[in-house]
């Protein structure tokens, strides 16, 4: 009775992650002498101590799924979605940061939902029509193997290429480790989860759309280094091509761009996290397959700043941020 229940009191402690079993723990849970432990205890001690290991082991392993293909990943981000509602915390951020309720509507902004059981049961309605999530990046099989998606504090931002939804990303309503308020909607670290690489978002004029070669007109295209803000410049400009890209561009990703015929000129835009940690690298990739003369770099006007001393003005240029990016001195800029 006393091995069987200090059995149990061990696999207790496993469940909750402990890794190995000590003698003072043993003589302490169980209340037997030296004696005792150096005739019985302490070949029990180390057959208990191989099981944690056993069971530590099965802890560590987890299952991750090759990323489905793009229209499987829009057919169930499009029903995901759907499931999905936009808070009026978030609806009213969307609307001070200059999107009208049509546009929010039209491009799909969502909340995330945070509680379990809630999102558990999100999941059993996709499968319910049919989905298979495995594959299905953001998606995941907790604890008990049932199946849920990954979330934080924010909302979806749908990332789209020639009208299929490629991506989820999430725009966090707190800075994500000082660099970003975007984050990728990926499982690739959770149990049956698949990672979701970076790519690129491009937004054609209307009747545009699905072109991207033997195209004779010369193309003024806007490069935006964050996702939401692509969405409100291409909101705002009707006849250009808008790109959103990430904090950083693969081989891939810039084949894309490239593909693109006949561009004339180039408008990269940079937001803040972009101008203070990664606007060199991504200046640097657009080099590589274009003419550094064809690309004029900004800032976006939101990220403008407040001077300390009024005498300064009411708002000012980050331009000492941008001077390494640019090679301009600050007054050239």
């Amino acid at each position: 009775m006393l091995l069987l229940s200090m059995a149990g009191y061990l696999v207790c402690l496993a469940a909750g992650g402990k890794k190995q079993i000590n003698k003072e723990e043993f003589l302490l849970v169980n209340g037997v002498g030296e004696k005792w432990y150096s005739n019985y205890g302490s070949k029990f001690l180390d057959l208990i101590n191989s099981k944690l290991d056993e069971t530590n082991k099965q802890k560590n392993i987890f299952l991750v799924n090759t990323k489905k293909n793009v229209d499987e990943i829009n057919s169930v981000y499009q029903d995901f979605l759907n499931l999905l509602s936009l808070s009026e915390k978030h609806k009213r951020y969307l609307n001070i940061n200059g999107f009208d309720d049509n546009c929010i509507t039209e491009i799909g902004f969502k909340t995330i939902p945070l509680n379990e059981e809630y999102k558990i049961q999100i999941c059993r309605t996709l499968m319910e029509r049919g989905h298979d999530l495995k594959g299905i990046p953001g998606f995941y099989q907790n604890k008990n193997f049932k199946w849920t998606f990954v979330s934080h504090e924010g909302f979806f931002v749908p990332i789209e290429n020639n009208c299929k939804i490629i991506g989820l990303r999430i725009h966090l309503d707190k800075i994500y480790n000082t660099h970003t308020t975007d984050i990728w909607f990926s499982s690739s670290k959770k149990y049956n989860g698949t990672m979701m690489n970076n790519n690129i978002m491009v937004l054609y004029p209307k009747n545009k759309s699905l072109r991207m070669y033997n195209n004779n007109a010369k193309n003024d295209i806007i490069i935006v280094s964050e996702m939401l803000l692509a969405y409100k410049v291409y909101t705002q400009i009707k006849n250009k091509i808008v790109i959103g890209i990430p904090n950083v561009i693969s081989n891939s990703e810039l084949s894309v761009i490239s593909s693109i015929q006949d561009i004339n000129k180039i408008q990269l835009i940079l937001e803040r996290h972009s101008i203070l940690h990664n606007s060199e690298s991504i200046l640097s990739s657009l080099e590589k397959i274009f003419n550094r003369s064809i690309i004029d770099v900004s800032c976006a006007v939101k990220d403008l700043e407040i001077p300390k001393d009024i005498k300064n003005g009411d708002y000012a240029f980050p331009c000492f941020k941008l001077a390494k990016t640019l090679r301009k001195a600050p007054p050239m800029i």
